[in-house]
């Protein structure tokens, strides 16, 4: 039983009456007559015998479909008596009679002619349907008048109504596209013609709307006149404009990843599912220096590199497990190469990812493999290693040599050389003194490795003139480097390193007092050496430690020069904590260095930059017959003298020093330089600066002494320079105060003066076991053991009142359960609410007390002994001090129970102090002189005895300490007052850095939160448009279906559905194409703001971009804003530091400049300035700046605004930006009532600087050029 018609009985039509168990109980004759049965035997078959297509077993199922359609429609095959099978329709009707079900059927016989009407109409509607579904229009083309006869799908595909079209020939060639006219209608013609067998053509036709769409045309001729010339042509237009866009975002999408692939800066390489390469690119050839021709040669599962280093399984897990796997390997490159042992080994160290690739049927079709090159970071980690050797031996060395007692200097010294002459791997390292009259020169100690024959004996008292070039060298304290085969012939030197087997040799002289004493060498026999800085900064290090060492002598000539030390560290230190301009600042610093140090020229440069052609000086102090630079403020042209001076700079922590006697540097000839020392400054948030002094009368030797001084002020002045930061914190004290109030540990009770109490924190209330209305209910009284040994509250009230601090301790009382406890209280004054208050700070003590008393009994002995006694655990935390020790020091034993052993031992340091536990372990007790620091800051010379004690696993020392003031007393008091300055200038540094570090945070997450904003109000029409029409289309969609369910559907409501579809799904694409312009542009400008990443942009595009997300804040007012940008300006620049700029000027106008004023107007216009330079000019039209303010508004924290939002920040953080980040200048104009006016001059391509975080020149400064 097949498909259902809708067709009438015929009049050959019979019935057949059947039974529910599908026997037939009767029959018409027209049946019996139809089937070749008399009417007795077919009431004695069933359903199935005459229908051999449906079993016995589907008809239960089958009558009840029957009985519950009461009436049905199908087509169906009989078989006849003779068995031949016969095609029927039937009409069932169930029917109740007498109480019993029956079906009533309506036979009817189908003919071949009915079969064939029935199968063409058939094949229409399916033709029809698949022409409807498969969005194609059908056309019939008279080819000899031109008229079309087309499907309703061919009108709709053009935007028209079937009623609306008429189709000719004419009319489809005019909607052609002028690209495809003359290729399509060449394919017509050659097929009309006979010249081509089959017609098939893409091209676009005009659509109503005047929009193109792509279609693809197939035809064919279907009826030829007696000439054989063609008269009717049928075919089909189908709809492939999405199809075509498809293929362009595919084709796009292949060439984009084609293409990061390509110009990708990390080496790709691409193999197939066997581990043949298929691909490198460009950054991969390079790294192995292999020709695109490698590619099909190289196999990764028959690389015996990788197969040694047992990395291959790991490659067959990505093809075989679809891992992704990560390895670090040394790989020699040269094994890509066609013939690998025709080349040198190129050896990288990698850092390689490999993923796997599947195709569209999940399988692994590929293997990608990133490199990351990191030979240079292992070089470098090999080369930190050696560093941190030497730095270990200088350690050791210097240790070993400030130990007291030189009895043993000699075995030092040979072990020193030892030493370091083994880890340089050198071949002798050697000691040399200059005799006291000055004319020879003896080796005094050697150290020769395994195969290097001594010459000690055979280097005593050398004539020093024999040797004068290689002596004057040292004189000039240079670095003397030798390779014996470049030493001029027939020269004593060359005699005598010939006769040693020196090959090459290292010296660095040995100075003290002022004068040449000797040098420190090393030498090889075995091969010539080029010596690198590391060699040279080590023999350096050594050479200055045995200088001092062996100065030990002159402890009196160094006193002396440190109390002249201290006292200039000191004038110094006046000048930089009681000036705030830095203009004047470095005038008088100037002024002072100068007479310090008895210079001819004293100078500050900014910036220190080595790469700069020309340079100005800031800031400069000279003898009136020695002008510097400032005199004429023309610019100095670096030659390389002086580059080489900024580089050494830059990279040393110490002074750099040079003689210009013998140099032919332009700088030192103009200027009469004879001598200089120099040293770059590195303040916080800004450019190195460089300081430095000239000698112009003479050549001049700078003393040890005089570069300590010198590296300790340029340290001070660093420091100094960003001082004005401190002003932070005192906007955010307020807030800190807040935050300690809410999270301090100790339980902080704010009350008035008669002990009302009117704010807690929640440690207040879980000490004293209240809830916060409970603790509010209650008085200072109610928290107060009634009989208090202390006075009563009242009275310490009365001088807290009049600004005392009132620091003790009290008997507190927990009001539910009467628990009295000690507490430790502060009191102060406040002001709360425009109420006088007191703040009390309460700590509960009670297991201090407790610790107190059962300690009480065992300190008591050790507390009243003669001597100092002092514990100290592993850490050098002090656990333990007598009375004696408080005594003599000056502190509290709290106090000192809070510090360590170096905060009291100077001469300790904290990084020895793990070696000192290892000796003092070693030997059980140590004993040796040191001095204390007493709490007033004077030092004291002691001699301390110390046990080794093992108590629970731990190391504890215990030491008696014994006063030995009398001989130490002047040079502990000198050392106490170097380390306490020290001290406090560290401490204020990192606040200062601490401060300018989170406001320039504060002033980035603000311009984000900003911009975010402004970017999610702009987002909120799109979206929400988006919303409505999608929610309208939902519901035509439910009626439409429900229409489509119920049976009841009509054209003209397919039609409307559809013409509401299409305005819906344009309405969405208009919105949300909005919203993704909107996205895009927020997310460029986002990137661009948030990083320091430097491109080439359009001017015009990227203002446009960020004034998208700022147009918000105008939205609700009348101001405007014009730009005035010519479209081609490009730029090499920082685009996030420009739009922060211009963002910040449009906030300031907003907020200052449009006060009081609804029609504010903004224009922004830009032009090229000659070849390398942009001009910028802001204006607006607003109340403008007054005059006095004008030349303040680059300050920091300068606001008209202060306590109004206003944080003084963002006229400075422009200036800031354009000075800094983008190398420019700005200038502001202004005139009260008139406007604000801001000029800036950029370069197109923007210099290499910086982060802009960091601090340019005040703008205040006159020698900035910028006022």
């Amino acid at each position: 039983m097949s498909k259902s018609t809708a067709s009438k009985p015929a009049s050959n039509a019979a019935l057949l009456w059947i039974d529910p168990a599908g026997c037939i109980i009767d029959a018409s004759e027209q049946i019996c007559q139809a089937l070749g049965y008399a009417r007795e035997e077919l009431l004695t078959l069933a359903v199935w015998d005459i229908d051999p297509g449906f079993p016995r077993e589907r008809w239960p199922a089958h009558w009840r479909k029957l009985c519950q359609a009461k009436s049905l429609r199908f087509e169906a095959t009989c078989c006849r008596k003779d068995g031949r099978l016969i095609p029927i329709e039937v009409l069932t009707h169930h029917v109740e009679f007498a109480g019993h079900e029956h079906i009533c059927a309506l036979v009817r016989m189908i003919t071949p002619q009915r079969r064939a009407e029935t199968t063409l109409r058939e094949s229409e509607e399916r033709l029809t349907l698949a022409l409807e579904a498969s969005g194609q229009g059908l056309y019939d083309l008279d080819l000899t008048t031109g008229k079309a006869v087309f499907s309703d799908e061919y009108a709709r595909m053009l935007g028209y109504e079937p009623s609306e079209l008429d189709l000719t020939l004419a009319a489809w060639v005019r909607w052609l596209h002028p690209e495809d006219h003359e290729r399509v209608l060449g394919l017509y013609q050659d097929y009309i013609t006979g010249k081509r067998s089959d017609y098939q053509a893409e091209f676009r036709l005009r659509a109503r709307s005047g929009d193109w769409i792509w279609v693809r045309s197939v035809g064919k001729v279907v009826q030829w006149d007696a000439a054989g010339r063609p008269l009717r042509m049928v075919g089909t237009h189908l709809d492939i404009t999405q199809h075509k866009q498809a293929e362009a975002a595919l084709q796009a999408s292949e060439a984009f990843l084609d293409s990061v692939i390509a110009q990708s800066p990390l080496p790709i390489v691409i193999c197939d599912a066997a581990g043949t390469v298929i691909r490198f690119n460009q950054a991969s050839r390079e790294l192995f220096q292999v020709s695109e021709q490698a590619v099909g040669r190289y196999n990764l599962f028959q690389d015996e590199q990788l197969r040694e280093q047992g990395y291959l399984p790991l490659f067959e897990r990505v093809f075989r497990c679809g891992e992704t796997v990560r390895i670090q390997s040394r790989y020699n490159a040269m094994q890509l190469q066609p013939a690998p042992s025709a080349h040198p080994a190129h050896w990288l160290d990698l850092d390689s990812t490999t993923f796997p690739v599947k195709d569209a049927n999940g399988n692994i079709a590929h293997a990608v493999v990133f490199h990351l090159d990191i030979t240079d970071r292992k070089a470098a980690e090999a080369q930190l290693r050696y560093h941190l050797d030497l730095e270990q031996a200088v350690a050791e060395i210097s240790a070993l040599m400030i130990k007291p007692g030189w009895e043993d200097f000699d075995a030092r010294m040979n072990w020193t050389l030892e030493r370091i002459g083994g880890l340089t791997h050198t071949d002798r390292s050697y000691l040399f003194m200059i005799a006291p009259d000055g004319r020879t020169l003896r080796n005094t100690h050697e150290w020769c490795a395994s195969g290097a024959h001594p010459q000690i004996q055979d280097l005593q008292n050398l004539p020093i003139a024999d040797y004068q070039p290689f002596y004057d060298q040292l004189q000039r304290d240079e670095v003397v480097t030798i390779q014996t085969s470049s030493v001029p012939d027939e020269t004593p030197l060359k005699a005598a390193l010939l006769e040693g087997g020196v090959r090459s040799l290292l010296c660095i002289a040995v100075n003290w007092g002022g004068k040449l004493q000797g040098f420190i060498g090393f030498d090889t026999v075995a091969t010539e050496r080029t010596w690198r800085e590391e060699d040279v900064r080590l023999l350096c290090m050594v050479a200055e430690i045995v200088a001092h060492t062996l100065q030990h002598i002159e402890s009196d000539r160094i006193l002396r020069d440190n109390a002249h030390f201290l006292e200039n560290l000191d004038r110094i230190s006046r000048i930089l904590t009681r000036r705030e301009q830095t203009a004047d600042l470095l005038a008088d610093l100037a002024v002072a260095l100068r007479e310090i140090f008895q210079a001819d020229r004293v100078f500050f440069l900014h910036p220190c930059d080595p790469d700069a052609a020309t340079f100005q000086i800031t800031m400069e102090a000279t003898q009136p017959e020695y002008p510097g630079a400032s005199a004429t403020s023309a610019d100095v042209i670096v030659d390389e003298a002086f580059r080489s001076i900024l580089r050494q700079a830059l990279r040393r922590a110490g002074p750099v020093l040079t003689s210009f006697a013998a140099t032919s540097s332009d700088v030192a000839r103009r200027y009469h330089i004879q001598s200089q020392m120099a040293i770059a400054l590195h303040p916080q948030s800004d450019q190195p600066w460089l300081l430095g002094l000239h000698q112009c009368a003479g050549v001049r030797r700078w003393t040890e002494t005089e570069q300590r001084l010198f590296q300790t002020i340029a340290e001070r002045i660093s420091d100094a320079l960003a001082g004005h930061l401190l002003l932070k914190r005192l906007q955010e004290s307020e807030e800190r105060y807040r935050v300690v109030f809410e999270n301090a540990h100790d339980a902080i009770i704010v009350h008035d003066f008669q002990g009302a109490i009117q704010a807690v924190n929640q440690t207040m209330l879980t000490l004293y076991g209240l809830e916060y209305e409970e603790a509010l209910a209650a008085t200072i009284f109610d928290l107060s053991k009634p009989d208090n040994t202390s006075a009563p509250p009242e009275p310490l009230w009365a001088r807290v009142a009049q600004g005392e601090t009132l620091h003790f301790e009290w008997q507190a009382k927990r009001p539910k359960d009467g628990c009295c406890f000690p507490v430790e209280v502060l009191l102060r004054a406040i002001q709360l609410g425009g109420r006088n208050c007191i703040l009390a700070t309460i700590r509960d003590i009670t297991e201090r007390k407790r610790a107190e008393e059962a300690l009480l009994m065992t300190q008591f002995s050790m507390d009243h002994a003669s001597d100092s006694i002092v514990w100290v655990d592993d850490q050098g935390n002090l656990i333990y001090v007598n009375d004696a020790a408080c005594t003599s020091m000056g502190y509290a034993r709290e106090e000192l129970l809070s510090m360590k052993v170096f905060d009291i031992d100077p001469d300790f340091p904290a990084e020895g102090f793990e070696e000192h536990m290892i000796e003092l372990r070693r030997r059980g007790a140590m004993k040796f002189e040191s001095r204390h620091r007493r709490k007033d800051g004077r030092l004291f010379p002691v001699e301390v005895t110390t046990n080794y004690l093992e108590y629970n696993g731990r190391f504890h020392g215990c030491a008696f300490d014994r006063d030995i003031t009398d001989r130490k007393r002047a040079e502990a008091e000198l050392q106490q007052h170097r380390n306490h300055l020290e001290e406090l200038v560290a401490e204020r540094t990192a606040e200062l850095r601490q401060a300018m570090a989170q406001l320039v945070q504060a002033e980035k997450l603000a311009a984000l939160g900003s911009l975010v904003a402004g970017v999610a109000h702009e987002l909120s029409t799109p979206l929400g448009n988006t919303r409505v029409v999608a929610s309208s289309l939902g519901d035509d969609l439910r009626a439409f279906v429900a229409a489509v369910e119920s049976g009841s559907l009509r054209r003209s409501q397919v039609e409307a559905f559809l013409s509401r579809g299409c305005e819906a799904v344009d309405l969405l694409e208009r919105n949300t194409a909005r919203a993704a312009d909107l996205i895009n542009d927020f997310k460029q400008v986002a990137v661009d703001q948030t990083s320091m990443r430097r491109r080439c942009f359009n001017l015009h595009q990227t203002l446009e971009e960020m004034l998208a997300t700022l147009r918000p804040l105008f939205k609700h007012t009348t101001h405007r804003l014009e730009l005035d940008i010519p479209p081609d300006l490009e730029l090499d620049s920082y685009p996030g530091p420009l739009e922060q700029v211009i963002a910040n000027l449009i906030n300031n106008s907003l907020i200052h400049g449009f006060a009081g004023i609804e029609a504010g107007f903004i224009r922004i216009r830009a032009a090229p300035q000659g070849p390398d330079q942009v001009q910028m000019d802001y204006q607006d039209n607003g109340v403008g700046i007054p005059e006095m303010i004008l030349n303040r508004i680059f300050e920091p924290f300068f606001t008209t605004r202060l306590g109004q939002g206003g944080s003084g920040l963002g006229l400075y953080i422009v200036y800031t930006l354009v000075a800094g980040v983008l190398g420019g200048r700005i200038e502001a104009r202004s005139e009260p009532g008139q406007g604000a006016e801001f000029s800036i001059r950029l370069p197109l391509t923007a210099p290499r600087v910086s982060p802009p975080d960091e601090t340019p020149r005040n703008p205040s400064d006159p020698n900035t050029g910028l006022n």
